[in-house]
């Protein structure tokens, strides 16, 4: 049986290079079990496969040659362990991280595709649609209801997010409250809007909830009143009675828009 094997046999049946059993060597991490001094050769043994077998696995888990040493280096199990322990917690953390780029991914693919479908032929023309419960965080105008109050309305709520350590590529767009009384109108609480997930905490949010939405796809910037009143006209000509929010979602904004006139928009409207 076959006991002593030179470098270029170990670095083969292990799938390393000579170099890096060199580098190991040199380091002390993991050295022949013996050199021949006439010629040279660096021999090791079987009975040391199984801990460069843990060396290069402990590697691939993300460990540094310098923790592998220190971990294998008194061959005991509690520091091990507890190494284990923290490299598994910093795996799932990477492992939710990299669960919410999955999710975004999934979002823009799905969310770009669709506005890639939408053309001329379906603007100005309101359907119904149905939604399940879905929750969003505002930000109202500080001064005048205008287009570029909207904007740093939804700038600070990106501001807010990115405390939080969340980029947000979730739907946005511009949201009137709906009137609590007879003093007030679809234009009187104006500003911006960004869906969440419902476990989020923000400092306002509500809920859009499930049921029966009159929409419509329009061209157009950000707090377009006359397209509101168009939706609103026609749930009034068609009998429904608006009963939330609306919300003007963009679709197509300045990253793929020159202009407000070229930017595509769904305003919805719960309705009853």
């Amino acid at each position: 049986m076959k006991t002593n094997f030179l470098i270029n046999e170990v670095a083969k049946l292990h799938n390393l290079s000579k170099k890096t059993l060199l580098y190991y060597d040199r380091i002390g991490l993991f050295m022949p079990d013996h050199i021949d001094e006439e010629t040279g050769y660096r021999y090791y043994v079987r009975e040391q496969f199984p801990y460069l077998k843990q060396i290069i696995y402990l590697k691939d888990l993300g460990f540094s040659l310098t923790e592998i040493q220190e971990l294998l280096g008194d061959r005991r199990f509690e520091p091990l362990i507890d190494k284990l322990k923290e490299k598994l917690t910093e795996v799932n953390v990477e492992i939710a991280r990299n669960m919410t780029k999955k999710h975004d991914l999934e979002y823009l693919l799905k969310f770009y595709k669709e506005a890639d479908l939408i053309d001329e032929r379906d603007l100005n023309h309101p359907s119904i649609k149905f939604f399940e419960d879905r929750v969003v965080m505002y930000e109202l105008c500080e001064n005048e209801n205008s287009v570029v109050e909207v904007m740093l309305a939804y700038r600070k709520m990106l501001r807010n997010l990115n405390d939080m350590s969340i980029f947000s590529q979730m739907p946005y767009g511009t949201i009137c409250m709906e009137p609590t009384d007879s003093s007030e109108n679809y234009l009187s609480k104006v500003g911006s809007f960004i869906m969440l997930s419902s476990d989020l905490d923000a400092p306002q949010k509500c809920t859009l909830p499930a049921g029966k939405y009159a929409c419509m796809y329009k061209k157009g910037g950000y707090y377009d009143t006359v397209s509101y009143q168009v939706l609103l006209d026609w749930c009034t000509e068609h009998g429904y009675k608006p009963v939330g929010n609306i919300c003007d979602f963009c679709i197509v904004d300045y990253t793929f828009s020159k202009s407000d006139e070229t930017m595509i928009q769904e305003i919805q409207i719960r309705i009853e």
